[in-house]
């Protein structure tokens, strides 16, 4: 397992044994001459935590699962000549690093890997199950309907959903992140690529299911849109509407449930997403002021959902004022491109700094 520089000036790339290629990290995670690049190694948890100029790059570990009772050695690649490198071993961090994903602050967070079950067929789970590998394409023979006595091959989409579903009392912020080996950070994916959330009636884990209505009953999620500067979203009324100017889920309110001005709740529209880029939805349904877990809220009806989105980091816009669908997952779907990566974080609820922002002051 091995960090790797690019040409790129915000992200640098992973490298490893269950990753094809380079595989684009977080942005800000470049590195470059004079750099002092740290690897803190937790043997007892099988992680690796990586930190530039002694500040953490990320409160995700870059590696899970390093391979138990094996020999483990530093290890570094040059590339121009005259080049040089040296190493060092100092004292270690005055604070362990937190797997943000289960923990941060002594608190245990929400997390829940995909699914073995609800998933395609074709997708392969690594990574402690917080990564989906398009390992297999699932391919069929069809007839086009404009041209007799012929036939297609057609490599269908593969989705997933999480194991667990988000808590009913609670608000929960979880990212999903898609990337193809070869292609840099926040390129497009070329179109066909979904995440979002689900309920419990969508199970078209094998195939196309945006454009059928019985298909797309239990989904709301947001389309890679091929990197442009519009997103589109599919839920169980629409398949693929403008983010800023189609009607919603309720087929009156704007998308994204603002004003006429700014339908998401912010000034310009929701962009897709490319290669690498985290998009995060954060899920409201804590009472404000109230314990989430008391006895008096356990036992009233669950609030309705309201999804806030963001694109790495940043927030940009309301996906939905009310999902009252009770349990909800994670979702995504992939466009058949062998070899694409779909990783599942739950990085620290970014509920404060979302309530003390007011969305339409936003900077893109």
């Amino acid at each position: 397992e091995h960090l790797a520089s690019t040409s790129s000036r915000t992200h640098a790339e992973l490298c490893g044994r269950d990753l094809q290629g380079g595989t684009a990290w977080a942005p800000g995670t470049s590195f470059g001459s004079g750099d002092s690049i740290g690897f803190y190694l937790d043997l007892d948890e099988s992680k690796i935590w990586i930190y530039k100029n002694g500040i953490p790059l990320d409160p995700l570990p870059a590696y899970r699962n390093l391979p138990h009772k094996k020999e483990l050695f530093p290890f570094c690649t040059l590339f121009h000549p005259n080049a040089s490198a040296s190493i060092s071993f100092r004292p270690l961090p005055a604070t362990k690093p937190v797997d943000s994903r289960t923990a941060s602050d002594g608190v245990k967070r929400f997390s829940t890997p995909w699914s073995q079950e609800k998933k395609a067929a074709g997708l392969e789970l690594r990574g402690g199950h917080l990564e989906a590998h398009l390992s297999t394409l699932h391919i069929t023979v069809e007839q086009p309907l404009l041209i007799p006595d012929s036939s297609l091959l057609v490599a269908r989409p593969l989705s997933i959903r999480a194991s667990t579903p988000l808590p009913l009392y609670e608000d929960t912020y979880f990212e999903v992140s898609i990337d193809i080996p070869g292609r840099n950070f926040g390129t497009s994916l070329q179109g066909g690529f979904y995440v979002g959330l689900c309920n419990e009636n969508f199970e078209s884990w094998d195939g196309q299911w945006e454009w059928e209505a019985a298909t797309r009953q239990g989904v709301w999620a947001l389309h890679d849109s091929f990197g442009a500067k519009r997103g589109q979203i599919s839920t169980p009324a629409n398949a693929r509407m403008d983010w800023s100017n189609q009607m919603g889920i309720d087929a009156v309110t704007c998308v994204g449930y603002g004003s006429l001005n700014a339908p998401s709740g912010h000034p310009k529209a929701l962009p897709g997403f490319g290669n690498g880029d985290r998009i995060g939805f954060l899920v409201k349904r804590c009472i404000e002021g109230t314990d989430p877990l008391s006895t008096e809220i356990l036992s009233m009806q669950p609030r309705d959902a309201e999804v806030l989105l963001f694109k790495n980091g940043k927030l940009r816009g309301r996906l939905h004022s009310g999902i009252k669908e009770h349990e909800l997952w994670p979702f995504a779907s992939l466009a058949p491109h062998q070899g694409a990566r779909l990783c599942l974080h739950f990085p620290p609820n970014p509920l404060e700094a979302a309530e003390a922002l007011d969305p339409t002051s936003i900077v893109m």
